[in-house]
């Protein structure tokens, strides 16, 4: 079995390296996930609320990556 290795130039794991299901973590203040930079988010009072702010972080994350890789004209 190949295991990942930190192999890209920004030292981050590819996202199919991680799971939602992984990236989960609960504890006595309730539920949290954790982000690539390895930031705790929450707490968070259910599965199911952890989950949805996970769902919108991942869109929000999508679309600023699209819209930074864009190249803007520069109007002279």
């Amino acid at each position: 079995m190949e295991t990942q290795s930190r192999s890209r130039t920004n030292g981050y794991l590819p996202a199919s390296a991680f799971t939602r299901k992984e990236r989960m973590v609960i504890d006595d203040n309730g539920y949290h996930y954790r982000t690539r930079e390895q930031k705790l988010v929450g707490p968070f009072d259910s599965e199911s609320h952890t989950i949805f702010d996970l769902n919108r972080f991942v869109k929000t994350k999508k679309a600023e990556m699209a819209r930074d890789s864009v190249n803007p004209v520069e109007i002279v």
